[in-house]
C-alpha cells in the first residue's frame, strides 16, 4: 500500500500540531508496511499511490490544489481536518480580512468533504460540528489522537517544581499573552515553549518579568518539562485536542484546557476548562490549578485509551476497506 500524506508546504519551519500529526501517520502506517510519503508540495504526480490523504481544512488553499490534483487523477482522496469554526475568534479579535477569508473559503471546505472518500475527526464532537455545518452524510471515521508510548519515560514522577508550562506555537490564537498576565497577577513563573513567526506578540509575552521563552523544543526535551511543571495550561481559542496537552498528561502533569474544541472529549472531569472569552476565567482557573494536587487518574486514563496504536488502527482499517473497494 503506497499514500501520500499531503500537508502544507512550511509544515517544517512553521511546525504546529498538524505536523505531528502528519508524522505520527507516517510513522505508524510504516510500521503496518505501508509505503509512505509526505507531500509538501513538490509532488504533482499521483499516479503511483493508492491514497491521497490530506491534512488540515484550515489551510485551506494548499489542500484545496492537492484535493483537485488527487481529483484530476482520479485517486482515492481522504482527510485528516482538524477542524473548528474559527469564526467566533476572528469577530472577537477584530480580525475582519481574516473573517472574510474563512466565510469565502467555505464553499471549497465543503467541496473537499463531500469529495473525499473518507473524513477522520480526531473527536466526536469534531465529527458532529463537520456533520452540523456540512453535511450529516459526510462519510466520517473518528480517528482520535495519541501518544506513543514507546517514547515517554519510565522510572517515578519526578518532584514538581513552582512553574507553569505551555507548549504551542506564540501567535494570538494560542492566547499566550493573556495566561502571561494571569500568571503574572499570581506570582507565578511561566514558561513558554514553541515555535514563534509573530515576534511582537511573543515580545508583548515577555515584557512580563515572570515569563520565560526556550524556543520550540523537540518531544524529548519537553519531557522533563511536563514532568516537573505544576500544570500545562493551552488556554487558546480552540484545541482540537491539543498535542501537547495529550504529552503532558502522559508525563504526569496536571492541565487546564481551553473549554473551546474538543479537549473535554479526552481529558473528561480530570482537567481544568477555561473560557477565553470570558475575562477573569483563566487567572481564576490557573489559581484553582496551582493548588492541584498531581491528577494520577488522569495520566492512566490518557495511557489507557490514547496510545498512538489503538488510537490509529481505525485509519488503517478504512485505508483497506479503500483499497478493497
Amino acid at each position: 500500500m503506497k499514500i501520500l500524506l499531503c500537508i502544507r508546504s512550511d509544515y517544517l519551519s512553521n511546525p504546529a500540531g498538524d505536523t505531528t500529526l502528519v508524522m505520527q501517520t507516517a510513522k505508524y502506517l510504516q510500521g503496518r508496511g505501508a509505503e509512505i510519503t509526505v507531500n509538501c508540495g513538490q509532488y504533482q504526480d499521483y499516479s503511483d499511490y493508492d491514497a491521497v490523504h490530506l491534512f488540515n481544512l484550515t489551510r485551506i488553499s494548499e489542500t484545496y490544489v492537492y484535493f483537485c490534483r488527487a481529483r484530476r487523477q482520479r485517486k482515492p482522496v481522504v482527510i485528516t481536518p482538524i477542524y473548528w469554526d474559527l469564526s467566533r475568534f476572528y469577530r472577537y479579535s477584530r480580525c475582519a480580512e481574516d473573517l472574510r477569508q474563512w466565510e469565502a473559503y467555505a464553499p471549497f471546505r465543503r467541496e473537499i468533504l463531500s469529495g473525499c472518500d473518507a473524513i477522520y475527526p480526531t473527536s466526536n464532537m469534531e465529527r458532529e460540528l463537520i456533520g452540523r455545518e456540512y453535511g450529516a452524510s459526510l462519510p466520517q471515521t473518528v480517528v482520535y489522537s495519541g501518544i506513543d508510548l514507546k517514547e515517554l519515560p519510565d522510572g517515578a514522577p519526578m518532584e514538581r517544581e513552582d512553574y507553569i508550562l505551555c507548549a504551542a506555537r506564540i501567535c494570538p490564537r494560542k492566547n499566550q499573552l493573556a495566561l502571561a498576565k494571569a500568571a503574572y497577577r499570581l506570582g507565578a513563573r511561566l514558561v513558554l515553549v514553541g515555535a514563534s513567526n509573530d515576534p511582537d506578540y511573543l515580545n508583548r509575552c515577555l515584557v512580563y518579568p515572570n515569563v520565560q521563552y526556550k524556543g520550540a523544543l523537540p518531544f524529548q526535551r519537553l519531557v522533563p518539562l511536563y514532568q516537573t511543571a505544576r500544570m500545562h495550561v493551552l488556554c487558546g481559542f480552540v484545541e482540537t485536542p491539543g498535542l501537547a496537552n495529550l504529552e503532558a498528561a502522559a508525563c504526569g502533569c496536571n492541565i487546564l484546557s481551553t473549554a473551546e474544541g474538543s479537549a473535554a472529549e479526552y481529558f473528561e472531569d480530570m482537567a481544568l476548562y477555561c473560557d477565553p472569552y470570558e475575562e477573569g476565567d483563566i487567572p481564576a482557573k490557573l489559581e484553582a490549578g496551582l493548588t492541584q494536587n498531581r491528577q494520577p487518574r488522569l495520566k492512566a486514563h490518557i495511557l489507557e485509551n490514547f496510545c498512538l496504536d489503538r488510537c490509529m488502527e481505525p485509519l488503517y482499517l478504512s485505508y483497506c476497506s479503500l483499497r478493497s473497494r
